[in-house]
């Protein structure tokens, strides 16, 4: 039930709690790329290390998305990329990302548990609702 944009923020505040430098996208016409994150010493013309795509929804993460988050990574010479969702990939998805080799990770509905644990862990300021 939480707003896309939240999600968004919520998964930008994870990468800044555990030491990166992260910039938030704007949230429309960002090509795709919601959050970018650095190693924490990078400076203003340092490529990402990675680069997030965040996908709030019900139904599975189709291939379109991982190619074009594939094609960003590339573009930006990011190390990697990482669909955040409350989903999962398609099967379709996840075979593109293995034939091919592409070097985008998944984080899905048991890993987004473990992120939101790790933020409202005491004195990190998430409050429980």
């Amino acid at each position: 039930e939480m707003h896309w944009r939240k999600f968004e923020q919520l998964s930008a505040e994870f990468f800044h709690r555990e030491g990166y430098e992260v910039k938030l996208g704007p949230g429309s016409n960002d090509d795709g790329v919601d959050v970018r994150v650095w190693k924490r010493d990078s400076g203003p013309a340092d490529k990402p290390l990675c680069l997030v795509q965040c996908k709030r929804q019900k139904a599975k993460v189709d291939r379109v998305i991982v190619k074009g988050l594939f094609a960003d990574v590339e573009h930006e010479g990011a190390e990697y990329g990482i669909i955040v969702t409350t989903s999962e990939l398609s099967p379709a998805a996840r075979s593109t990302v293995s034939a091919r080799g592409y070097p985008i990770r998944e984080i899905e509905r048991d890993g987004l548990t473990k992120w939101l644990s790790t933020l409202r862990t005491p004195g990190t300021g998430i409050v429980r609702v």
